[in-house]
């Protein structure tokens, strides 16, 4: 396995068109894992809404209607972190690997993904190391 398995994900960053470079920086670390990815832009946020496509799969990161919302996972930057890295899981899970993305403080701008086996997330939960907003939550 690669070396790289911590990658920054600022939410703000994201949700301002940065979604493509950043599936991108995740590449090569995918590739030894048997996933070869790439995103495409669909819609940028100009119009207030931003829409990638992830290896075919079209995903709605927001809408206008969005920045308003009260429920956390609908909101521009976790949102902007979390959809991409949701289908990145999906295709580590279809190619065998054990490794999944998890990310610790979602939609910040100090975020940052973990590429690691869920056993470590569960071991450090079980042993008490971690626990809230300091536990990396996985991309589903």
């Amino acid at each position: 396995m690669s070396s790289d398995v911590s990658f920054p994900a600022d939410g703000e960053a994201l949700a301002e068109g940065g979604v493509e470079q950043f599936v991108a920086s995740l590449a090569p670390a995918l590739q030894v894992l048997g996933v070869t990815v790439s995103a495409t832009t669909l819609s940028s946020g100009d119009n207030g809404t931003y829409v990638v496509a992830i290896d075919g799969v079209v995903v709605r990161l927001y809408d206008a209607s969005s920045w308003e919302s009260k429920v956390e996972s609908e909101l521009p930057w976790y949102a902007s972190t979390m959809k991409p890295l949701a289908v990145v899981n999906g295709l580590l899970k279809a190619a065998g690997a054990k490794e999944r993305c998890f990310v610790l403080y979602p939609g910040g701008n100090e975020g940052v993904v973990l590429l690691i086996d869920p056993r470590i997330v569960a071991a450090v939960q079980a042993a008490g190391l971690a626990e809230g907003n300091e536990l990396p939550v996985e991309a589903v």
